[in-house]
């Protein structure tokens, strides 16, 4: 994920890495979909910690867009290059579809699929 250069979800800048990666700040890495709205689905086949539901993202950022499902705080991201921070998190746009296990399983895939073009 690092690798892609990732852009802010609500400003749209380049998030330093620098200091997301120090220590202090290991924590930095935050639910695509929030927990709080994947246990208003009841149950999942996929767990909410999993791999591919997490991003970069600042605590700030990550209570701006709230505990909310991906299709409402979709309207807080930098519209702008909404796009381009999607490309570069490696995240599919069926975030914004609000279907927890399907997104995960198309995050996944795409994952693998940066991954395996790593080791190539």
């Amino acid at each position: 994920l690092a690798d892609q250069k990732p852009l802010s979800l609500v400003s749209g800048q380049p998030i330093d890495l620098n200091a997301k990666l120090k220590d202090y700040n290991k924590t930095e890495f935050h639910h695509l979909m929030p927990r709080a709205y994947v246990k208003t689905l009841g149950d999942t086949r996929h767990a909410v910690n999993s791999l591919s539901n997490y991003a970069f993202l600042s605590r700030s950022e990550n209570n701006h867009l709230g505990g909310v499902s991906p299709s409402k705080y979709k309207e807080k991201m930098a519209q702008a290059n909404l796009d381009e921070i999607l490309v570069r998190a490696v995240c599919p746009k069926s975030l914004f579809n609000d279907k927890f296990d399907q997104f995960l399983v198309d995050r996944a895939l795409q994952l693998r699929e940066k991954a395996a073009a790593l080791i190539k």
